[in-house]
């Protein structure tokens, strides 16, 4: 399996909090230095890598034999069911299926990366149970604040924990909204803070909501879009921090 030690799993246990869209944008962060970077999508019950990478696309995943290899988008490696799918198809999954689809996708593709970042599907199931049992990596907890998703997070925490997976802190989505003319930041909702603090846990970022980023519809990820905003800033400064678990220290500085 050519899955790097420097693996990430972006997990929520909620949906609809922006883990994917941060997923992807930590992964280019990281790409736009010259690290070889991949990103698998996990999500198989709702993909959406491809519609967030779809604008840099160089070459499609292909099937070869019994594995999807990766496609290319821009310096990224990336692999999803979605790119397999109509827009508005769903799918039941069966647990074999899902096997059968990480073996080929995920597990034994030559993935040519030094970092990966995966996308896990929101709460706990069958993915969980493969990917975190035959993948090597730590997890970055996506959430937005407010009561509701604290009580979540803690859960998901807990499922982490069981499942012996090292957290390396939690990044804070649409955590307060900055105004344009002003620049004065006013929180949308309650910080996450305290259950950071409580747990011990260390709060790796907030991000502001931003439309541009919150809702791309470009097909190319904001940090590649965008290169001198306090939100790429944010993200350089998330992914320094989340390398540095892995006893690697990286600048996050962009190729010239």
């Amino acid at each position: 399996m050519s899955i790097p030690p420097q693996t990430v799993f972006l997990y929520s246990c909620k949906g609809g909090v922006g883990k994917s869209s941060i997923c992807t944008n930590l992964a280019y962060t990281y790409s736009k230095t010259g690290i070889r970077t991949g990103i698998f999508d996990a999500d198989f019950y709702g993909p959406s890598i491809p519609f967030m990478v779809r604008g840099l696309e160089q070459q499609k995943p292909n099937i070869s034999r019994f594995t999807v290899r990766p496609g290319l988008y821009g310096d990224v490696r990336v692999n999803s069911v979605g790119f397999f799918m109509d827009n508005k198809e769903g799918m039941i999954w069966e647990d074999s299926y899902i096997d059968g689809a990480l073996e080929q996708m995920l597990y034994s593709p030559e993935w040519e990366t030094d970092v990966m970042f995966i996308d896990m599907p929101p709460g706990s199931g069958a993915i969980h149970r493969s990917v975190f049992s035959r993948v090597n990596g730590k997890a970055v907890i996506v959430t937005t604040p407010s009561e509701l998703v604290y009580d979540v997070t803690a859960r998901g925490i807990d499922i982490l924990d069981r499942m012996q997976i090292d957290v390396i802190g939690i990044m804070e989505n649409m955590a307060y909204h900055k105004c344009d003319n002003c620049k004065h930041e006013r929180n949308v909702l309650d910080s996450d803070r305290e259950v950071c603090e409580s747990l011990g846990i260390p709060l790796i970022a907030r991000l502001p909501y931003d439309p541009e980023f919150n809702v791309s519809n470009s097909g190319v990820p904001y940090v590649v879009a965008h290169h001198d905003t306090d939100l790429t800033d944010k993200f350089q400064a998330a992914a320094s921090r989340i390398m540095a678990n892995y006893g690697k220290n990286v600048t996050m500085r962009p190729r010239i």
